[in-house]
């Protein structure tokens, strides 16, 4: 699919690949739905660039201190291995370095009111 030009953006991220399917997105588009997407700061960056003029984009960053991203992945049900728990945390300063190129940014503490407020900024887009 990398070759055959099928991603809108896509990288390797904690050692897999992750990437935005045109084709998927291009549907969803045309439904007219609101699209939400988990996405690291590298593939919103390039998806504000490529959609910007032809889609309304709003982005969230939901942050969390880092000591709580690291209970959170030692406590996951998947159970990360600890090379995959010091991948993740070792990113952690880059993804809040890129966080000026957001709409929104939430201290995602709360899940409910974490919700919540995506809710409104999805209804108000």
């Amino acid at each position: 699919m990398i070759k055959n030009g099928d991603f809108y953006e896509y990288d390797v991220h904690h050692e897999h690949y992750y990437g935005t399917s045109k084709k998927l997105l291009n549907d969803k588009i045309a439904s007219g739905k609101v699209i939400v997407k988990d996405i690291d700061v590298n593939g919103t960056e390039n998806l504000i660039k490529l959609l910007k003029d032809d889609v309304k984009v709003v982005t969230v960053f939901l942050r969390v201190p880092k000591e709580e991203l690291q209970r959170r992945l030692e406590n996951r049900p998947d159970k990360l291995s600890p090379k995959e728990i010091k991948l993740r945390l070792n990113r952690f300063d880059y993804e809040e370095s890129r966080i000026d190129m957001y709409d929104y940014v939430l201290k995602n503490d709360n899940l409910e009111r974490t919700i919540q407020i995506l809710e409104v900024i999805i209804k108000n887009g």
